[in-house]
């Protein structure tokens, strides 16, 4: 088997090509190099990694969003105490003079 013009030798069946780079053996698949195994754990480590703090941010931001939730519904409440009770609806009538008759 001769190598191809790149200086590696190819396996056409399964669109391989295989050569010594820097020393190692090296595998290209469709003439693209293919990572080493090493390579390939270490990108997978960064990506747990960044997983792993986009879900602590995302707790983060889940905790601050029920803790400003609770804070909205306290003013709420403070502020529907400093209104006093709540005028009357429609169709209740109150001690006061009746529409029209002042």
């Amino acid at each position: 088997m001769k190598p191809n013009r790149h200086g590696r030798l190819a396996i056409p069946d399964l669109e391989i090509e295989v050569a010594i780079l820097d020393g190692w053996v090296r595998f290209w698949y469709r003439a693209e190099l293919l990572p080493l195994p090493a390579d390939l754990q270490w990108e997978l480590d960064k990506a747990k990694e960044r997983t792993e703090r986009e879900h602590d941010r995302a707790e983060r931001e889940s905790e601050r969003a029920d803790e400003l939730q609770r804070r909205l519904e306290e003013a709420e409440r403070a502020l529907a105490r400093l209104r006093g009770p709540s005028p009357p609806g429609p169709g209740r009538r109150t001690n006061g003079p009746k529409p029209g008759k002042e």
